[in-house]
């Protein structure tokens, strides 16, 4: 009886332990644990005093009821056979794998004795069973893009969480398909996963759930979550965003772009996401992307040199469906006299962090020639410092007629010692001279702060909406001069 005690009586035990903190008797003869509800059963005509009597169920082992007398003896199965026990003693066995203990069948088992026993009661009691918890979820990187959304080829798990012990395999349909749902070791979690297809109907995922309890009790049917979950597939992509502004072929008089297009419309999805292509050609395609995220039809992009470029877009849904390119449009920068030039390195991010040996770059240059002295000032915060200055030291450039640029302009950010997320700064460019063209310019430069207090791998920090961090294009540009 060893095996009993090694195999069977750990869960007998973990059962009782679990008893003494949910149990009920409903009516005379029903004993519920851990929501599992079954009649006392009641042995008659057995040789062994200790195994007659009433047995109270006492809980779930091997997938079927157990139940235990006042005198120790238990009622269980293992393997392929109904047991009567008490301790290291066996009494009887019957072999069978039926949910309840057969009532007659019984054979003399090492320390039994004859008569042999005649079984009554033991079934299924109480309420139907329930499923208390059901969650339907996008999963896996490839799944979605916002929560509940998923596209062709995006993975849904719906989870369950049964009140007790089912006795088979629920069956489980997502978008009318069956699916075959596993548990986890106890049979408290079950879950199914479905990847979905072309052939799919957009919308809702939907689902049913039919299941039983180990004693055939059937629950309601259940179609929809318990925790507000859900999972909407979308498999068409938003329309194509129209280009307007720079007009295709149009000359702009700044390094200073206002990009606008027709919004695209997107069947299901409330939010369209846009990508902004920018490239001119050289001896190779050079520029870059820019993911504006849900901007609302126009994006204005500064520091572009001299040159000729085309640009176009595409659109997202929530679910990653891509549109196709929008038409391509080209436009010429010329600078007029006077004009004071900030030109972005898209070779560095305009992301910099606290402490950092990285610093964020940008030139600064003029358009033509002055006719006197022309002092440009760079403003900035408590914190950014320059590679020699201190905190908040604001930065000094001198051209002159014969050397007007570009001078290059590189900002450290500052370690302030406090927790504060990401940080935005926004150095402003002055200038003052007597040539009456570069006297007064104004030009503002957008950066953001990574704070070093939350770098460690694994948090992640909020991104601040307004500035926009631009993504090098294969292949990776050269930083821009002027000629």
């Amino acid at each position: 009886m060893e095996r009993f005690k090694s195999s069977v009586g750990g869960a007998l035990l973990a059962a009782v332990l679990a008893a003494l903190v949910s149990f009920a008797v409903l009516g005379a003869d029903c004993t519920c644990v851990v929501g599992d509800c079954f009649e006392d059963i009641v042995i008659t005509g057995a040789g062994m005093d200790a195994a007659r009597g009433t047995y109270h169920f006492v809980g779930i082992v091997d997938g079927r009821p157990s139940y235990e007398n006042s005198q120790g003896v238990v009622i269980y199965h293992r393997s392929t056979r109904w047991y009567i026990d008490q301790g290291r003693d066996g009494f009887y066995r019957v072999s069978s794998n039926a949910i309840y203990p057969p009532t007659r069948g019984w054979d003399i088992y090492e320390a039994g004795d004859i008569p042999l026993p005649q079984l009554s009661g033991g079934a299924e009691c109480g309420a139907p069973p329930e499923l208390y918890g059901v969650e339907l979820y996008a999963h896996g990187p490839e799944a979605c893009c916002g929560a509940g959304w998923t596209a062709v080829g995006g993975k849904v798990r719906l989870r369950l969480y049964p009140s007790r012990a089912l006795a088979e395999t629920p069956v489980v349909t997502i978008m009318g398909h069956n699916v075959q749902p596993t548990a986890n070791r106890d049979g408290t979690v079950w879950e199914a996963y479905y990847v979905l297809t072309e052939e799919d109907p957009e919308g809702d995922v939907v689902f049913t759930i039919d299941y039983e309890s180990i004693g055939g009790m059937p629950g309601p049917q259940v179609t929809t979550t318990t925790d507000g979950s859900g999972c909407i597939f979308d498999k068409t992509p938003p329309s194509v965003p129209g280009p307007l502004s720079p007009a295709d072929g149009s000359t702009v008089p700044s390094d200073s772009v206002t990009f606008e297009w027709t919004p695209s419309i997107d069947d299901l999805s409330d939010h369209v996401y846009y990508t902004l292509y920018v490239f001119y050609y050289t001896l190779y395609m050079t520029g870059f992307e820019i993911n504006l995220g849900t901007a609302g039809g126009s994006w204005t992009s500064t520091g572009l040199p001299e040159r000729t470029y085309t640009w176009y877009m595409t659109a997202s849904d929530r679910s990653r469906n891509k549109s196709a390119w929008s038409p391509a449009r080209t436009f010429t920068i010329d600078y007029p006299d006077g004009h004071l030039i900030i030109s972005l390195d898209w070779n560095t991010s305009s992301r910099v962090e606290e402490g950092g040996g990285s610093c964020y770059r940008f030139g600064i240059g003029l358009s033509s020639a002055p006719v006197a002295d022309v002092e440009v000032t760079v403003a900035i915060d408590t914190q950014l410092r320059t590679e020699q200055g201190q905190p908040g030291e604001d930065l000094v450039i001198l051209f002159t007629p014969s050397a007007w640029g570009p001078e290059m302009v590189c900002l450290y950010a500052v370690d302030d010692g406090i927790i504060e997320d990401y940080q935005q700064s926004s150095p402003v460019v002055t200038t003052s001279s007597d040539d009456p063209i570069y006297d007064g310019l104004i030009r503002t430069v957008y950066m953001s702060i990574w704070d070093s207090e939350l770098v460690p791998y694994g948090i992640i920090l909020p991104a601040i909406a307004a500035v926009i961090i631009p993504t090098v294009v294969s292949p990776p540009p050269t930083w821009f001069t002027w000629e």
